[in-house]
């Protein structure tokens, strides 16, 4: 997993606005997890992309200001509940309190450490 994590030029995001913020997480977050934005014909849960589509709801929930319903829009789901339900879900996986596999967290991290979010 390491050998697919590629250095990325230094960027501030503390400098950013908003919206560059969130093009930011969304562009470089798919190009780490090797996703393609959403079209028309890979929707939601309907795309085979929806495991790793979770990260993405994770990182714009707790990195940007948008709500349930933009992220939804964002990232291709029909309904906000989606993406409250794949958040909560994720939040508990990547928690200390649950017992569950150490690749969600692995990921997760590798993800922040790629997007610069997170000094290790």
């Amino acid at each position: 997993m390491e050998d697919v994590i590629k250095q990325v030029e230094s960027i501030s995001l503390a400098g950013m606005t908003q919206p560059e913020l969130v093009e930011h997480l969304i562009s470089s977050g798919c190009e780490y997890l090797g996703i393609k934005l959403p079209t028309p014909k890979r929707i939601g849960a309907a795309s085979p992309d929806w495991r790793r589509k979770r990260y993405l709801i994770v990182l714009l929930s707790d990195y940007t200001i948008l709500s349930q319903h933009e992220i939804a829009s964002l990232l291709g789901y029909k309904q906000h509940g989606t993406v409250s339900f794949h958040y909560k879900n994720m939040k508990d996986e990547l928690s200390d309190n649950t017992y569950s596999s150490n690749k969600s967290k692995l990921v997760y991290n590798n993800l922040l450490n790629y997007l610069k979010l997170q000094e290790k």
